[in-house]
């Protein structure tokens, strides 16, 4: 049984991170804490780097940049979760089906019938071609907003499954 080099925590030979601290487990690099430059490997010193410095790697292979030392030297790669799913028509978690939708779509445009004579009533105004002329743009826009909110596609899949 070994122990972690970065947080000294007990490890067991068959794995390939620290259960504590993620560090991935695995021969002794050279400049590892707690690992004398004389017991590592001999190294060849990377090009332009100063005279005895050590990068670990063989005779003529370069360091590969950091972004993509994880990914390529066997270490597990990160988990991109899938892309949520959206939809007009399936229910969600927090949306309508498609008759749920089409209910609300047929109570707005009811709403905006009975709108016209309740507000020219309650204006003063008496109901005709001119006075729906008025109403009519207001209530097209009024009505498409909520139309927009009641159609707007809504997730349908759960990161809870």
């Amino acid at each position: 049984m070994d122990n972690c080099a970065a947080c000294d925590a007990k490890l067991t030979p068959d794995i390939k991170w620290c259960p504590q601290c993620y560090t991935p487990v695995g021969p002794p690099r050279p400049g590892a804490p707690g690992v004398p430059m004389a017991s590592a490997p001999a190294a060849s010193a990377a090009p332009g780097a100063p005279a005895g410095a050590t990068t670990g790697l063989p005779p003529g292979q370069a360091p590969l940049p950091v972004w993509a030392q994880g990914s390529i030297r066997g270490h597990l790669a990160p988990h991109l979760p899938e892309p949520a799913k959206y939809s007009r028509i399936k229910g969600g978690e927090t949306s309508f089906g498609f008759v749920g939708r089409l209910m609300l779509s047929i109570g707005v445009l009811i709403l905006g019938a009975i709108g016209y004579p309740a507000i020219m009533g309650n204006v003063g105004m008496p109901m005709t071609w001119s006075s729906f002329e008025i109403y009519l743009p207001g209530a097209i826009l009024v009505c498409g907003l909520v139309m927009l909110k009641v159609w707007k596609p809504a997730r349908v899949d759960s990161r809870h499954r």
